[in-house]
């Protein structure tokens, strides 16, 4: 059996890849900020501590003092979240996720309220 191609095929294919194209623009770019902002203040091999307590994604708390070697980031589009590399004190390698949120005193915005070096003083 033949099937024919509707009169129309063309330009619905062409509007459905242009939403796609639009879609993972989208997505793209609120990556790239988010990745913008690890790579603008967390430098890998360097150490950090928490200077202002915060949940991740799995609702485990991160205290003040807490300190950790940071070795990088991976994205994950899927969690909406970050996951975050470090080597603890042990140097055992660990991580934890950070939601992307948008709300003005989220991680993600506020990386240095968060985070400092570990030699630095608040």
């Amino acid at each position: 059996m033949l099937r024919t191609v509707p009169s129309n095929y063309s330009v619905k294919r062409t509007a459905f890849r242009g939403r796609l194209l639009q879609a993972l623009d989208l997505m793209n770019e609120t990556r790239n900020i988010i990745e913008r902002t690890f790579a603008g203040h967390l430098r890998p091999g360097k150490s950090y501590r928490v200077a202002k307590p915060f949940l991740d994604a799995a609702k485990s708390v991160h205290p003040v003092g807490e300190a950790w070697t940071y070795l990088g980031y991976s994205p994950n589009g899927f969690a909406e979240a970050t996951y975050i590399s470090v080597a603890n004190q042990g140097q055992r390698h660990v991580g934890f996720a950070i939601p992307w949120d948008d709300s003005a005193d989220s991680v993600v915005n506020n990386m240095r309220l968060y985070f400092c070096e570990a030699s630095a003083q608040t």
